[in-house]
């Protein structure tokens, strides 16, 4: 591993000082608001947005296959879960696939940002993540040479 000290703001003083601050609404101290949005690590759900119901019932589907039968998922997810399944030559959610991703999802990200950006891009160029931490980190890891390299990121 490249990497051999970093700081992540993301868990650093300003989330700390947003954790306090609950912590004296909740006890019922005055402050100059009356609530706290956490907006420091990318999840929607906590700013109020609800589950976009398709991706959850596509990786329930792609989770247990039989589902797909069962009368429960509308068409759209079905043939998006079927197709997945496919990719994975039937081995599923639980199959190993390249590492950049499985590669009808990189496929379908660059058709996603042709139509949305108007530029096209390859997929074998496309890398997946598991989330932005994962991502900065490989990003990091690329273009630290040695020991000896150092990298601040306002």
């Amino acid at each position: 591993n490249k990497i051999r000290m970093a700081k992540y703001a993301v868990r650093g003083a300003v989330p700390a000082r947003a954790g306090e601050l609950a912590q004296q609404l909740k006890a019922g101290e005055k402050l100059p608001f009356d609530r706290l949005v956490f907006c420091n690590i990318g999840n929607p759900h906590a700013v109020g947005q609800k589950p976009i119901t398709f991706y959850r019932q596509v990786a329930a589907a792609v989770t247990e296959p039989s589902l797909l039968s069962a009368g429960i998922y509308p068409d759209d997810v079905k043939k998006r879960a079927t197709e997945y399944l496919q990719a994975t030559n039937g081995a599923g959610s639980g199959a190993y696939t390249d590492s950049s991703g499985l590669m009808l999802v990189r496929q379908q990200v660059a058709k996603f940002l042709l139509r949305r950006d108007g530029f096209p891009a390859e997929p074998k160029d496309i890398y997946l993540t598991t989330g932005a931490s994962e991502g900065v980190k490989r990003a990091i890891s690329a273009l630290i040479k040695d020991e000896r390299c150092g990298m601040l990121i306002p």
